[in-house]
């Protein structure tokens, strides 16, 4: 069987997917990857069917670009045949489900976290739920990283609760994030070191960041905040290189640019920090639960479920300077031992809930039942119930 993965960059398959790519290996199918091609591609190009487009603008909202891009897909999709389409991100979501319904390709698609587009109330967010609904339409089933994007689409009728599944992010790597040693970990969390990774991004709140920063070295606390990713002039919310560099000469932030593995990073740090304004299940903060790091992030979709205020971390309200401030000082208040303590719950957390290998079976679980592998569906609807019931069964 031919799974086709269609996303928007090659970044996203190569940091996101490529644990998908080989369980599907190991399950006797064949992956094809379709994505524009970039400087990641290399991670994963050898071990696909892989195929770039030409015609996917990220941040345009021009018809004819779109158009282009539909024309592309039809032209790839006919030429590669695969038997299944999982569509991530929203121009592929949109334009792959519409693409697959023409050529009656049974498509699933996964929405991992509402973007720039979802922010506010606003005639661009009516255009994209217009947009997603027409895509999503005929898919087999939708796939959401946080209940309150499922949530938000099955109540505004974009898609029908019956095609909804509820996963617990993209997972991580239990095997390959783990804690430093004990004396590595308590010397990071005696350095002070707040860690962002991250697209540099102005809704994943670094303005907030460097705002809160400055407010706590003005009251004179010693503390350290590296900022780690990629500088993404292709995005609207992009942050310009001479703003970081202002921070950087005000002796705000450290910016160590992109970095491909960041376990030495997060070993190093204290605290990874996220003051996000929305996500699906962010990566980093998994990542930093992995290696039994407290993490502060914010009160909204996607990130409170990675924490339990003043258990493994703290939560800020987003778009609030001061109330990130007040979660910064009050982690750097803790004594070494309640941050270890905090550590070793991320982790039991990241081991509970995020393991990749059950996300990505979720995943085959899915595929599986639309493909009709094992001679029948599974019934829709109990995919989504199950779903939430074990995410509620693990609140109470």
């Amino acid at each position: 069987m031919k799974v086709l993965l269609n996303a928007n960059t090659s970044f996203y398959i190569e940091t996101f997917r490529k644990g998908l790519i080989y369980a599907l290996k190991r399950r006797g199918y064949e992956p094809i990857v379709v994505a524009p091609e970039d400087e990641f591609t290399d991670g994963f190009r050898y071990e696909v069917s892989f195929y770039t487009v030409n015609n996917l603008r990220r941040s345009s909202i021009n018809p004819v670009h779109d158009l282009n891009l539909l024309a592309e897909y039809l032209h790839l999709f006919r030429r590669v045949r695969p038997d299944i389409i999982v569509n991530f991100t929203i121009k592929p979501n949109v334009y792959g489900s519409i693409a697959a319904r023409r050529l009656r390709i049974p498509c699933i698609s996964v929405v991992s976290g509402l973007g720039y587009a979802f922010m506010q109330d606003s005639f661009l967010k009516r255009i994209a739920s217009f947009l997603y609904k027409i895509g999503t339409s005929s898919n087999d089933y939708v796939i959401f990283e946080n209940e309150d994007d499922l949530n938000s689409f099955v109540s505004e009728g974009i898609i029908d609760s019956s095609k909804a599944v509820l996963v617990d992010g993209a997972g991580v790597d239990l095997e390959f994030f783990v804690p430093p040693s004990a004396t590595e970990q308590v010397e990071s969390l005696k350095a002070n070191v707040f860690l962002y990774m991250g697209r540099l991004l102005w809704d994943k709140g670094l303005h907030e960041l460097v705002e809160a920063t400055r407010f706590l070295k003005e009251e004179g606390l010693s503390f350290e905040v590296w900022l780690v990713g990629a500088i993404d002039v292709n995005n609207k919310s992009g942050i310009p290189e001479n703003v970081v560099k202002i921070w950087e000469n005000e002796g705000l932030i450290k910016y160590l640019g992109y970095v491909k593995d960041v376990r030495n990073l997060i070993s190093k740090a204290s605290c990874v920090i996220l003051p996000s304004h929305r996500e699906g299940i962010p990566r980093s903060l998994l990542e930093a639960m992995a290696m039994g790091k407290p993490i502060i992030t914010t009160q909204v979709p996607g990130c409170r479920e990675t924490v339990c205020h003043g258990v493994n971390g703290f939560l800020a309200e987003p778009n609030n300077p001061e109330s990130l401030a007040a979660a910064m000082k009050a982690f750097l208040s803790l004594s070494v031992q309640r941050k270890i303590e905090m550590g070793i719950q991320s982790r039991s957390m990241a081991e509970k809930r995020f393991d990749e290998k059950k996300v990505i079976e979720k995943y085959l679980e899915v595929i599986e039942a639309v493909y009709g592998t094992y001679g029948k569906k599974i019934h829709k609807t109990a995919l989504y119930k199950d779903q939430i019931g074990d995410q509620n069964n693990e609140k109470d």
